[in-house]
C-alpha cells in the first residue's frame, strides 16, 4: 500500500484552531506546513504589508519566525523556525537575483543547492535546468492537456509546490505536492469537518471535496470498509480536460461501497466485494492519496 497521511487528535485540533483564524487560506496553509513539520521553511509573494501586521500575531504564538524581501515593489514573506535559517535565505536570494550571465557554474550550483536545501526541496531538484523552467511554464499550472506529462501535485503555479521539478516522475516533489494538496483541502474544503465529526477512520483523498471518508479494518495492505461516514462529489473544474479526469475519479467514489476490500498502491485503486472488482487505473502515483486520522 501506498504512504498513508496520519493525523493524531492533538494535530487536527491545532488544524482546527487554525482554520478559525482571520486569515486567508494560503497563510494558514503556510503555518500549518510549518506546524505539522511538512516543510522546514516557505517562502511566497506578498503585496500588502498591512495583512502581515495581522499575520504576524499568529506567527508569534507559534513562535514562527519571519523575515521580508523587498525587490522593485514586489515584497517576499520567508516563515521559517530558525532565524539563522531565514537570515541565510535573504542572503542566497539577493545573490540568486543579482546573477549575471558571467556567474560562474559552481557558484550557480553551489548557491541554488544550499537554498533547495534550506527550503526542503529534494537533493534532485535543488539546482534548476533553465531549458527546464522553460518547460514547466509552458506544461505546469494553467495548461491541463491530454499530453501534458505534469500531474496536479507539481503544480508551480497553483502554490502545490515552490520549485521546479527535475521531471514529471519526481517522486520526492510529488509527495511534497501531495502533502500541500492535502493540508489545503483541510483548510479550504469540508474535510476536516467530516474527519473531525467522526471518531476515527480513513478517507480515500483525491482532492478539495472530492473524496470518501470511511471506518473500516486494515488487513495486510487491505482496508475493509465497514462504514461510510461522508462522500464529497462536487469538486469540478469546468472547460479543461482536467475535468474529465475527476468525472472518473467522482465516478469512481460513488460506486465503492459498505463491504467492500480497498486497496491503493502505486499503479491502482482496487476496490472488491463477493460481486465486483472495480479498479482505478491511477495517472501517476500521486492520483489518490489514502488518509489515517485518530
Amino acid at each position: 500500500m501506498t504512504e498513508t497521511y496520519s493525523f493524531n487528535a492533538e494535530e487536527l485540533d491545532i488544524i482546527n484552531k487554525i482554520q478559525k483564524y482571520d486569515i486567508n487560506d494560503r497563510m494558514k496553509a503556510s503555518l500549518l506546513l510549518l506546524i505539522l513539520g511538512f516543510k522546514p521553511n516557505i517562502t511566497f509573494e506578498y503585496y500588502n504589508l498591512g495583512h502581515y501586521d495581522k499575520f504576524k500575531i499568529y506567527l508569534r504564538m507559534w513562535n514562527i519566525k519571519s523575515v521580508i524581501i523587498e525587490r522593485d515593489g514586489m515584497n517576499k514573506l520567508v516563515l521559517g523556525k530558525f532565524n539563522n535559517d531565514l537570515k541565510e535565505i535573504r542572503k542566497l536570494d539577493e545573490i540568486m537575483y543579482e546573477e549575471t550571465p558571467d556567474s560562474t557554474m559552481s557558484r550557480y550550483n553551489r548557491v541554488h543547492n544550499r537554498f533547495g536545501q534550506l527550503m526542503g526541496y529534494p537533493g534532485c531538484c535543488c539546482i534548476p535546468s533553465i531549458k527546464l523552467k522553460k518547460n514547466i511554464h509552458n506544461s505546469i499550472g494553467w495548461h491541463f492537456h491530454s499530453n501534458n506529462p505534469w500531474p496536479l501535485e507539481l503544480s508551480y503555479f497553483d502554490g502545490l509546490i515552490y520549485h521546479f521539478p527535475c521531471s514529471p516522475k519526481c517522486t520526492d516533489s510529488i509527495k511534497i505536492g501531495r502533502k500541500v494538496s492535502l493540508v489545503r483541502s483541510l483548510v479550504e474544503g469540508r474535510l476536516l469537518k467530516d474527519i473531525k465529526h467522526n471518531a476515527a477512520g480513513y478517507v480515500l483523498h483525491f482532492g478539495t471535496n472530492l473524496y470518501i471518508v470511511f471506518k473500516g479494518k486494515a488487513y495486510d495492505k487491505n482496508i475493509r470498509i465497514s462504514r461510510i461516514m461522508n462522500k464529497q462529489l462536487d469538486w469540478k473544474i469546468e472547460g479543461t480536460d482536467l475535468h474529465k479526469k475527476l468525472e472518473i475519479q467522482k465516478d469512481f467514489l460513488k460506486k465503492i461501497q459498505i463491504g467492500d476490500l480497498i486497496t491503493v498502491n502505486d499503479n491502482n485503486i482496487i476496490t472488491k466485494n463477493e460481486k465486483k472488482e472495480l479498479v482505478y487505473k491511477k495517472m501517476d502515483i500521486s492520483d489518490g492519496v489514502l488518509i489515517q486520522y485518530r
